[in-house]
Order: C-alpha cells, then sequence, then structure tokens
C-alpha cells in the first residue's frame, strides 16, 4: 500500500510547478484513505511528505518507507 502512494504522488504531481494546490493534497488523501481508521495517519504522511519534498513532482524522491513508519502510531485498529 506504501508503494501505492509512491506511484500516485509521482505520477499525479510529474507535470506540476512548485507546491502543493488543494487539488494535489485531496488526490493524494484520497488515494491514501482506502481504509477506514486511516486517516490521521494519511494526514500524517501528508503533512511529512510536503516538508520533504515542498515541489510536489519531488514527492518521488522521498523516502516513504520512513515516513510511514514514523507516523503508524496515527493508525486506528
Amino acid at each position: 500500500m506504501k508503494c501505492l502512494y509512491l506511484v500516485v504522488l509521482s505520477s499525479l504531481f510529474a507535470a506540476c510547478s512548485s507546491g502543493w494546490s488543494d487539488e494535489e493534497k485531496k488526490a493524494y488523501l484520497d488515494a491514501c484513505n482506502g481504509v477506514k481508521g486511516v486517516e490521521e495517519y494519511c494526514d500524517c504522511t501528508l503533512e511529512k511528505v510536503m516538508i520533504e519534498a515542498p515541489d510536489p513532482k519531488d514527492a518521488d524522491k522521498v523516502d516513504i518507507n520512513k515516513v510511514a513508519a514514523s507516523c503508524l502510531d496515527k493508525i486506528k485498529y
């Protein structure tokens, strides 16, 4: 599932200019929020990805496994 976010991000943002638009943030969250109880996790990962890649076209350079691991405590079981 983590790889899906990276694929979605890199394909959605390849042609974008700098900065994350509301549409890009929504696309990320829509791709992430496929399972109940992960909303806070998805918000956490988006925030960290945006910090590490202020330009969405660079999102594919983010270590998504590290980001995901740092947000695991946000998942509600």
